[in-house]
């Protein structure tokens, strides 16, 4: 099953998603800002059981991987970056890098880069006609 967390650019947590929610509640703020700063702006698969060599423990360590593998294992997130990483990441864009190039720099799908900038372009022409 595939899950998506949605998150704005301005906020952190929005209070309308229940499941991003439900994933800081499980694994604590300081773990939950770890796991959008470092693996933020992918799919992410969790294993039903935490290993120590596994890319979740690795962000945020053995106690919160293992909670969010006893409550979501099994399952994929599409998390969402973390405000401070879509600025940078639109800041590469806006500096002229291409969506391949931001990708790789910050291990994430072009795709993701793409629906960045096309965020911010609709927010730019909501803009204009104020």
């Amino acid at each position: 099953m595939i899950r998506t967390i949605k998150a704005d650019t301005k906020e952190l947590i929005p209070a309308d998603d229940g499941l991003l929610a439900e994933v800081r509640e499980v694994i604590g703020d300081a773990a939950y800002g770890l796991l959008l700063s470092e693996l933020g702006g992918k799919r992410l698969y969790v294993p039903k059981s935490a290993g120590q060599h596994t890319v979740i423990t690795a962000a945020i360590g053995a106690e919160a991987s293992a909670a969010l593998s006893q409550r979501f294992g099994g399952e994929s997130l599409t998390l969402p970056a973390s405000a401070r990483k879509q600025g940078l990441i639109l800041g590469d864009v806006a500096a002229g890098m291409t969506t391949i190039d931001v990708a790789r720099k910050y291990y994430i799908s072009d795709r993701y880069v793409r629906y960045l900038k096309a965020r911010t372009v609709q927010a730019d022409d909501q803009m204009r006609l104020l």
